[in-house]
């Protein structure tokens, strides 16, 4: 409820039900309300100490769902998960609910992705360039296990990545280039290079909340994933 409503202090919602929450927002608005909850399989993490918990939430969701219709409630989950949440929830309200999968890209809606957002803002990629940039984002990520690198645009592309990829090419980008050339978008957006910095960043968060250094936390992926995988 903090992260629907983080300008409310956390000790007014302690004891406030979802459906309480949502019928707040109901009685001062006649729009309807959205509302998402991302990660939503960890809903139904391995049972523990607070699984009861987690089976409260998931029983006033439903409650939310069927006694407010203004309220539309986007789950997202992920693949192999996903299948445990829909039949946790396959009652009530949930019963009907309709599902959407999210698909890696094709090579065209990628390209489409990489150019699209560009209409209208006076900047354009030149000829080659945005094929380049999805070319270098396959090749850093489609390695195969002996370092062998592959590099074909007919394979799917995880649209996280190339968000992860376009955005440092945006921020980097000096101000006064309008047509991007492809040693523009080596130079700016190098795929390793943003990846690199995208997974340092998402370790350095994770290391904190654990409050342990980076290093050490890198130091146990690295053990855990990578010299063990090659074993």
């Amino acid at each position: 409820l903090s992260s629907w409503s983080p300008g409310t202090p956390p000790t007014r919602l302690a004891s406030v039900t979802v459906s309480d929450f949502i019928g707040r927002r109901a009685e001062r608005h006649g729009a309807p309300i959205l509302a998402v909850i991302d990660q939503a399989e960890e809903l139904l993490a391995d049972p523990g100490p607070r699984w009861n918990h987690r089976q409260r939430f998931i029983d006033m969701l439903r409650s939310a769902v069927e006694q407010h219709p203004q309220l539309h409630l986007l789950l997202v989950v992920r693949d192999v998960p996903g299948a445990l949440l829909t039949s946790a929830l396959r009652s009530g309200a949930f019963g009907s609910t309709p599902r959407h999968d999210v698909a890696p890209l094709s090579p065209g809606g990628a390209l489409d992705a990489v150019t699209g957002p560009l209409a209208g803002s006076g900047r354009s990629f030149g000829p080659g360039a945005a094929d380049g940039l999805l070319a270098d984002l396959l090749t850093s990520t489609l390695a195969d296990a002996d370092g062998t690198e592959r590099t074909s645009l007919g394979y799917s592309v995880e649209p996280a990545l190339l968000q992860v990829v376009c955005g440092r090419l945006w921020q980097s980008l000096p101000a006064d280039v309008q047509v991007m050339t492809t040693d523009d978008v080596r130079r700016y957006g190098r795929v390793s290079t943003a990846l690199a910095a995208f997974c340092g960043h998402a370790v350095a968060v994770v290391a904190e909340e654990h409050e342990m250094t980076a290093s050490r936390l890198r130091g146990w992926l690295l053990q855990t994933f990578v010299e063990i995988g090659r074993a």
